[in-house]
């Protein structure tokens, strides 16, 4: 200290420049450290690594002529290029711009809007609709965006990386969020409108009438044709579909040696493809359509598909629940396993009332230390043929 003190007192001069370095020096450490704990701020994400894409119910395609896809509050959008969108409600594909490479921590803001224009073979119509997406659904998307959902097996988050848009008979529009093994839809019905515009504007064809055209173009899918003739094209469908009922899902065995392995897959009517343990719960659920399983007994592995039947889920979920359903009473869906894994008892519980599905088409794998290295592990199957029955409007 007394050496500081005759420093100060023989050469004031300098004594006051070292002050002032001094100050300097915190002022700029100070300064450092202020940025350093704004950029260490987690901040909520506003832009997303995502990309759109167009689907139809299998037996109701359509044929695409013009799809945008805003976002942001420039009047930017991304369009879909596929003419021909992809077969099943809620199924992405790669239709849009490819985005998923990009780094992770770049991306874009939520979609926001939608212009787009397509000809419905099975209607034979024109439909168009430039929506601006409501404050609400874009908070949804936002929200669901941010949340993702956690892998089990793969011990890491997901994020939602496509906005799939399906395109409905009569004009209606569903979205959904698609990612690694989970499909959720939007709870949002958009509308477009029927117009009248020329063909010859939009496709090059031979054909000289709307009537002719679509005829033409249907061809190529002769299992909707079928499906014409025979449902023609059902009022309601979806919005049955899109019905959702407060239920769990309970698996049992009756034999005690089974090991059930709980991360299990299932599909919804309405395209939701879920996960028993991706953290993300959605109450109440639409009707079960399709469900995979797998358990063990000792070294032996047990894989299970479920494909219930779409006249006894229609039929069954409001009988079970009722018509004035008590939201405090939750639905059980019961699947027992027997003992030999070749029988499967399967009922929806709501209180007092239980109703049977007798109509599931059931087929089982088993791999066994034996047959592992072999190509066909099917053990049981309970149904005619080697196609499981599609739903009317999947």
């Amino acid at each position: 200290m007394e050496t500081i003190y005759h420093f100060f007192k023989e050469d004031k001069a300098n004594a006051v420049l070292l002050v002032i370095a001094c100050l300097l020096l915190c002022f700029l450490l100070y300064k450092v450290a202020g940025i350093k704990i704004r950029f260490n701020k987690k901040e909520p994400r506003t832009v997303f690594s995502w990309s759109p894409s167009v689907s139809t119910p299998y037996n109701y395609p359509v044929e695409l002529l013009r799809c945008k896809v805003g976002f942001g509050n420039k009047g930017k959008s991304f369009p879909v290029f596929d003419s021909y969108p992809i077969l099943g409600i809620g199924e992405s594909g790669a239709g849009g711009v490819d985005l998923n490479a990009f780094d992770i921590e770049r991306g874009f803001p939520i979609p926001n809007s939608i212009d787009i224009l397509w000809v419905a073979y099975t209607e034979k119509k024109f439909y168009q609709a430039n929506i601006q997406f409501s404050e609400e659904l874009q908070n949804r998307i936002l929200e669901l965006f941010r949340e993702g959902y956690y892998g089990v097996k793969e011990k890491q988050r997901f994020r939602y990386n496509n906005l799939v848009i399906t395109l409905l008979p009569e004009g209606k529009i569903w979205l959904y969020l698609d990612g690694a093994h989970r499909y959720v839809r939007l709870d949002y019905t958009l509308q477009a409108e029927e117009v009248s515009v020329e063909l010859s504007d939009y496709v090059d064809t031979r054909h000289k009438t709307m009537d002719d055209f679509c005829t033409g173009r249907l061809s190529d899918y002769p299992k909707a044709i079928e499906n014409l003739s025979k449902n023609g094209i059902p009022k309601g469908l979806w919005d049955t579909y899109a019905e959702r009922f407060p239920y769990d899902i309970q698996i049992e065995f009756e034999n005690e040696q089974s090991v059930f392995d709980p991360d299990y897959g299932y599909y919804c009517s309405n395209g939701e493809m879920l996960g028993s343990l991706d953290d993300v719960k959605y109450y109440p659920m639409a009707r079960l359509k399709h469900l995979i399983m797998a358990w063990n007994v000792a070294d032996t592995v047990y894989t299970g598909h479920l494909f219930f039947n779409e006249n006894e889920v229609i039929r069954n979920y409001p009988a079970a629940f009722g018509d004035e359903s008590n939201p405090d009473i939750r639905g059980k869906f019961l699947i027992k396993v027997g003992e030999q894994n070749n029988r499967f008892d399967i009922s929806l519980r709501v209180g007092e009332r239980e109703c049977k599905f007798e109509e599931t088409q059931i087929h089982v794998f088993k791999v066994t230390p034996e047959n592992k290295d072999k190509d066909d592990h099917l053990f049981y199957w309970n149904y005619r043929g080697e196609e499981v029955k599609k739903y009317i409007g999947e």
